[in-house]
């Protein structure tokens, strides 16, 4: 069995991972920590390890038992075996969530901070970054799921109609091999 290795997102611990044991690991996300690596085997004295070059991250999701990445507020941090690979910049983005239903693809969703009119999905191949795909119909999209073994995801979020009167709604987006297709619902 491994620990989780989380980011605390606030303190003076932020911006630093944290290892712990998988049972903590809900309620440590429950409370605003974000995990950034999975690594250090079970029993092994916690370790924190600065991830410079990131500002906040929110999402991680793990493409093998060693290799995952981690998504935020303006970039991206792959981790290999535990390490991470320095920051990567995605300027003018925020990126919620991230989710990789195969060893090869990963689809991050989230929003580009100013814009009032699209969500935004960015796929990554191999871990490379791949040209972020705007949503019209929607703000931001908060979360994704994906079918293990396909590239068929399904993200929500919310979308405003600016009237008048303006409402917010809810949005679901589907995604067939990481594009959006189909109305926003």
């Amino acid at each position: 069995m491994s620990e989780a290795v989380l980011g605390v997102r606030g303190g003076a611990t932020r911006g630093r991972r944290i290892s712990i044991g998988p049972a903590l690991l809900a309620a440590a996300l429950s409370v605003g920590a974000c995990v950034v690596a999975a690594a250090a085997p079970a029993g092994a004295a916690p370790t924190v390890i600065p991830v410079y070059g990131t500002s906040e991250l929110d999402s991680i999701a793990c493409m093998s038992s060693t290799y995952c990445i981690a998504v935020g507020v303006n970039d991206y941090v792959l981790i290999d075996n535990g390490t991470d690979g320095g920051a990567n910049q995605l300027p003018g983005l925020q990126l919620d969530a991230v989710a990789c239903p195969t060893s090869a693809n990963c689809y991050a969703v989230g929003d580009a901070p100013g814009s009032t009119t699209n969500g935004v999905i960015v796929p990554f191949v191999y871990g490379e970054e791949m040209t972020p795909i705007t949503v019209p119909g929607t703000v931001n999209l908060a979360a994704i799921s994906c079918t293990p073994d396909t590239t068929a995801c399904v993200a929500v979020g919310n979308g405003y109609n600016p009237g008048p009167p303006g409402t917010f709604f809810a949005t679901v987006v589907n995604l067939a091999g990481g594009s959006p297709s189909g109305s926003v619902q």
